[in-house]
């Protein structure tokens, strides 16, 4: 057990780091781009590519960390009206059910579409990278998010039996 929660720092620490870095390239690229588009009134040639590149990998890199933290966006109105914390823990696991349903059709659907990738050759349109680089970052976070959503739904059972759950 101590092994797997040394490597999942480990890559959490990575993936916080990438996200630093791969903010700032596309902070810098989008600039970049408008700089050269609206200033220079020059074309950008494959800019809006390696934006969505890099956007790509940060984005769903941030949601493989979200669904570690479990802060992911939400609007849970019923949670308020819940009083005992078996109400919460029911609420709390039947979100977490229906979160690694969903991550588990979406991990289905980003298999699908590397191993398309893989298998037609797809590249990109301008630079000709192959697709696959910029679509196993889907297979990847939602792997870690049915990963991360089955650790926060033990997390959540344990809290409950050692009645520190509200």
């Amino acid at each position: 057990m101590t092994a797997l929660k040394t490597l999942n720092n480990a890559l959490l620490w990575l993936f916080r780091w990438l996200l630093f870095i791969l903010s700032g390239w596309v902070c810098l690229l989008i600039m970049w781009w408008a700089i050269f588009r609206y200033i220079l009134h020059r074309d950008f040639f494959g800019g809006e590519e390696i934006i969505v590149f890099f956007a790509f990998w940060m984005y769903f890199i941030g949601s493989a960390v979200a669904s570690y933290e479990d802060t992911h966006i939400t609007a849970d109105i019923i949670r308020t009206c819940l009083r005992t914390k078996r109400g919460f823990l029911f609420m709390d696991l039947l979100r977490f059910a229906i979160s690694l349903f969903a991550f588990g059709i979406l991990l289905w659907m980003a298999y699908n579409l590397v191993h398309f990738d893989v298998a037609r050759r797809a590249r990109s349109a301008t630079f000709h990278y192959p697709m696959w680089w910029v679509h196993i970052s889907l297979l990847i976070s939602f792997f870690l998010s049915c990963c991360y959503t089955v650790m926060n739904a033990v997390k959540a059972v344990i809290r409950y039996r050692t009645d520190d759950y509200s």
